[in-house]
């Protein structure tokens, strides 16, 4: 992925068609790679991603991985809207491309089975696809942090319950960034995440950390 959006002949002239792009060279990738070596074609991946260039914030992700960014005065900004089967635009999407959505225990599914609407992989579901939303911002100085990570952390915690630990977890020890990401990993745990939690924590620079 990485090296498919830095390698894109528009990275520097047109970065979100470069994110937006890469996105179905990936998929192409895998595809390609699981023809080959006949690996599992309903086996998939989420995806989310944050690039900064100068003073423009570039976010794009396909599924329901996740990203908030953390501004003065204990606010934040959702960088991420995930892509949910339950949610009307991806649920009329489905549909119209010939799939259903099911609700499996208080959880939407898409075909029955899987609970992500758009993904990398699952070559078998026609209707989970790996189209991303690219969105740009504007940085405007007060920035602080950002927090991208899987469902499983999300989960369990809200936005505003992140910010709120990290600020803590800062505050108690010494302002170090080191050990946040593992921190919020064992805190989901703690809370009762039985899904898989990656976790990313992201400082900007003139940023000075929480006040004792």
């Amino acid at each position: 992925m990485i090296a498919n959006i830095l390698n894109h002949p528009e990275f520097d002239t047109n970065t979100k068609k470069a994110m937006y792009e890469s996105f179905l060279k990936t998929q192409e990738d895998l595809k390609a790679m699981t023809d080959r070596f006949y690996w599992n074609n309903s086996a998939g991946s989420t995806a989310g991603t944050v690039l900064i260039r100068g003073k423009t914030l570039y976010a794009a992700w396909a599924g329901d991985s996740m990203a908030s960014m953390y501004i003065a005065n204990d606010k934040h900004v959702e960088l991420i809207d995930p892509h949910k089967p339950g949610s009307q635009t991806e649920k009329a999407r489905i549909e119209r491309l010939g799939g259903f959505v099911s609700d499996e225990m208080g959880v939407a599914r898409v075909n029955g089975a899987v609970a992500v609407s758009r993904a990398f992989g699952n070559i078998r579901h026609r209707v989970i696809i790996p189209e991303p939303d690219v969105k740009e911002l504007h940085l405007k100085g007060h920035e602080e942090f950002i927090v991208l990570a899987c469902d499983g952390l999300w989960d369990v915690m809200t936005p505003s319950e992140v910010g709120k630990f990290v600020r803590r977890y800062m505050g108690e020890n010494g302002r170090r960034t080191q050990g946040v990401s593992m921190a919020l990993v064992d805190e989901a745990l703690r809370r009762g995440s039985t899904d898989n939690v990656s976790v990313i924590f992201v400082e900007f620079k003139d940023w000075k950390g929480p006040k004792r």
